[in-house]
């Protein structure tokens, strides 16, 4: 089973690019109302380009696979499923479906955090975890 879209370093290193250029751009011309605004599009681009993202969560052959990038790095993270647990909460403990969010955990400690907002539903979660557990039982038998 397979959530999530392709990391793709291009878009990704071109969206670091991009701000840079014009963070420089900005700085070279400093001309008045045009340097805030371009300085603002530069911060708010490499703020979107920078925070810890999962691009992939990929179950299969008793592994689970989370790809994503942290702050300007592509991480790939593997656990065997039998070594992890997982669960759907809620921030904020509002039950709401936009607050849901997975966690990974390896012992009792929760090693990932995967939120809706990076681009998954709910019911893709609840599916994830359901198959998580069907290969769990049926791998240790």
């Amino acid at each position: 089973m397979k959530l999530g879209r392709e990391y793709t370093a291009l878009w990704h290193w071109g969206k670091i690019g991009l701000s840079a250029l014009v963070l420089i751009t900005s700085i070279v011309t400093r001309t008045g109302s045009m340097y805030a605004i371009l300085t603002l599009f530069t911060m708010v681009i490499m703020l979107a380009g920078g925070y810890k993202r999962t691009f992939t969560i990929v179950l299969d052959k008793g592994t689970l696979v989370l790809t994503g990038v942290n702050l300007i790095f592509r991480t790939v993270v593997s656990y065997n499923v039998q070594d992890i647990w997982m669960e759907l909460i809620y921030s904020g403990s509002t039950g709401k479906a936009t607050d849901a969010m997975l966690n990974v955990f390896e012992g009792k400690k929760c090693v990932r955090q995967v939120h809706v907002k990076e681009g998954y539903t709910e019911e893709a979660f609840k599916n994830l975890i359901t198959a998580f557990y069907v290969m769990k039982t049926s791998s240790a038998a």
